[in-house]
């Protein structure tokens, strides 16, 4: 399984179970009913685009670290 797969896989869960898992206590404390379709759309919704986020931010990072490495390689030469 690639790198950015395991990332996406990763945050998608934790982020979104945490969000939805606190927006659904958040509003059963306000309305008294557990609203299992909000808590699904909030995991989805936010997990995906956390998801997305951090594996762009890992595609990033990535392509800066080989980048910093080839440029310290040419400098020692």
């Amino acid at each position: 399984m690639k790198k950015e797969t395991k990332v996406f896989l990763v945050t998608f869960f934790v982020s979104g179970g945490g969000y939805a898992s606190l927006m659904s206590v958040w509003h059963y404390a306000d309305e008294g009913v557990f609203p299992i379709e909000k808590f699904l759309l909030h995991f989805i919704l936010f997990g995906l685009f956390m998801g997305l986020f951090n594996v762009y931010n890992h595609r990033k990072n990535v392509g800066k670290d080989l980048s910093q490495k080839g440029e310290s390689q040419t400098e020692s030469k």
